[in-house]
């Protein structure tokens, strides 16, 4: 029988066991649990337990008044950025084709396409047409132009003849100026706008020297010389024939108008005369201030670049040498002389002094 007993209670408590449990939550107020007491089996009792921990309430505290914020500031929008276009595509040529055997190796050719160079600027660029160099060496196109040496100006006979000495710096520099401005005077007369200058500083296309002492070996008996498109020189001491320093100016002035015509790349237009650009000057033109260029030199020099230079392309006229001789004085014929000669005898019988015919006799006795 405590058998029997035994077996039951096992049943009843792996029945318990295996039943499901389940977890509650706790609540609030009580509660019931199950339990077992051994001799007496499984009861349930019931349970009051403590009331669960409630907080007191928080003192109300109201919230704080509204307070809106502040509007925002308005910020004027930025301008629109102008529409620029964007740069046309820049055309991406093919490469050239392969050179041909005539450029590989020995038996390279020149290729008939010049390389161009880029162009740098000049930090001396020409600022005048012609310089006038009144200077005292050294002078341009010397070995090509003259012989002898050339000197300064001032140191000519001619000059020191008329000036009663070498010319002071005052009177060499009035000199110099006089001329340029007689020169300028003659081109601009003639609506050639002519730029010149005597200040060595200053970088001019073409230059041309008066100076003393020298002459050109091809052509010793002239006044000046030039090279068409380059340089030249005005001989200062042909001018012998100058009574006065105004005389002298005037020369140089003729002159010198002459050689810049060739070095702006302009020829003789006339074999002889009183004009300006005429190959042989007659002596009475080369010493007036009046003496002026020919209509035909004027519409040739005003189709010139002044400032071109000589070289390999100018033409055949570019790189030759122009100069200008002088006329000799007019020679009286025979007959004339002939004349003058009976008139001065005349006049010096009709001065010879006569006796009186009495002071004649008083004299013999």
């Amino acid at each position: 029988m405590t058998a029997v007993k035994g077996l039951a209670l096992g049943i009843v408590v792996l029945t318990g066991v295996a039943l499901e449990a389940r977890g509650e939550p706790v609540r609030r107020g009580s509660w019931r649990f199950t339990s077992w007491v051994a001799g007496r089996g499984v009861f349930q009792t019931g349970f009051s337990g403590a009331a669960a921990f409630v907080p007191p309430p928080e003192p109300f505290v109201p919230p704080p008044p509204f307070v809106p914020p502040p509007p925002a500031s308005f910020v004027s929008p930025p301008p629109p950025v102008p529409f620029v276009p964007p740069p046309p595509p820049v055309p991406v040529l093919p490469p050239p084709p392969p050179e041909p055997w005539q450029s590989a190796g020995r038996f390279a050719t020149t290729s008939p396409f010049a390389t161009v160079l880029p162009v740098e600027s000049d930090p001396n660029p020409i600022v005048a047409d012609a310089r006038l160099d009144f200077g005292e060496g050294p002078f341009s196109e010397t070995v090509l132009l003259t012989d002898g040496g050339p000197q300064p100006w001032y140191t000519s006979h001619v000059v020191t003849r008329l000036f009663g000495g070498i010319p002071n710096a005052q009177q060499r520099a009035e000199f110099t100026d006089a001329v340029l401005q007689g020169v300028q005077r003659v081109y601009h007369q003639n609506g050639l706008p002519l730029t010149v200058t005597a200040d060595p500083n200053v970088r001019a296309a073409h230059t041309l020297s008066v100076a003393a002492n020298t002459f050109n070996p091809s052509n010793p008996g002239a006044i000046g010389i030039a090279v068409q498109g380059g340089d030249g020189f005005t001989f200062i001491d042909k001018f012998g024939g100058a009574g006065s320093i105004e005389d002298l100016k005037n020369a140089v002035i003729v002159n010198a108008s002459h050689e810049l015509m060739h070095q702006f790349g302009v020829g003789h237009h006339f074999e002889t005369g009183d004009i300006i650009d005429a190959a042989v000057l007659t002596p009475g033109a080369l010493f007036s201030s009046e003496t002026d260029f020919s209509t035909a030199a004027v519409v040739d020099l005003a189709s010139r670049d002044f400032r071109r230079t000589a070289n390999l392309l100018g033409g055949v006229e570019a790189g030759s040498i122009d100069g200008q001789g002088l006329a000799p004085q007019p020679v009286p014929e025979p007959a004339t002389l002939g004349l003058w000669a009976a008139a001065l005898s005349g006049m010096v019988w009709t001065r010879r002094p006569r006796r009186r015919p009495g002071l004649e006799t008083a004299a013999r006795a």
